[in-house]
């Protein structure tokens, strides 16, 4: 017991915290593990070389405007979500993209799966591009881990900089959106959040 409040108090003083869902505006910790799940070096490594490319299988079906209507189709018209997301691209594609500089923010979740040959081998269970923002949260995780149960070793829990990663690929994006913007226009440029009722 003494652990658990030890790893929530931690959690609470360093940020690791998500909404309530109350109207109230209070927070919680975030749903947390008191100890570290060891993973396989190699496979850790593996995962980490690969994701260059599935940021980039993302980009080019996020670019791909006419696959990507047909394939979602059926999936617009059960779920009212994904209609609502397809509805926005289709009017952005018939108004014209005016907006060249694209930014993905994207967070891939693991598991590790056992075949006969290799009982530790690991499987992409889901590539989040809205939920990414707990990508930040998982630097959290790593650094309570690596404080309260690893006395600090970056040898046995790697530092995860996903938080200021982002944050870096935003700075870059505007960067690259007030090199290419007209320089005649007269207004300021800001980067917009946009959070969800409750969140």
């Amino acid at each position: 017991k003494m652990e658990i409040e030890r790893c929530i108090s931690w959690a609470v003083l360093h940020g690791l915290v998500v909404s309530n869902n109350g109207q109230d505006g209070s927070m919680i910790h975030a749903p947390i593990s008191l100890l570290p799940y060891q993973f396989p070096k190699d496979s850790f490594h593996h995962a980490k070389n690969l994701a260059p490319f599935f940021n980039l299988l993302v980009h080019r079906v996020a670019s791909n405007s006419q696959w990507l209507l047909q394939t979602l189709e059926n999936t617009a018209t059960h779920d009212p979500f994904t209609g609502r997301l397809m509805n926005i691209y289709r009017k952005i594609l018939q108004d014209g993209v005016k907006q060249p500089i694209v930014l993905g923010l994207h967070r891939s979740d693991y598991m590790l799966h056992s075949v006969e040959n290799d009982p530790r081998t690991f499987m992409q269970v889901e590539l989040n591009t809205i939920a990414s923002s707990f990508g930040a949260l998982s630097s959290k995780v790593s650094e309570m881990h690596r404080v309260l149960c690893l006395s600090g070793s970056e040898e046995l829990s790697p530092p995860n900089n996903a938080h200021t990663e982002f944050a870096k690929g935003i700075a870059q994006a505007h960067d690259l959106y007030l090199t290419q913007r007209n320089s005649n226009v007269d207004h300021r440029v800001c980067v917009v959040m946009i959070v969800q009722p409750g969140e």
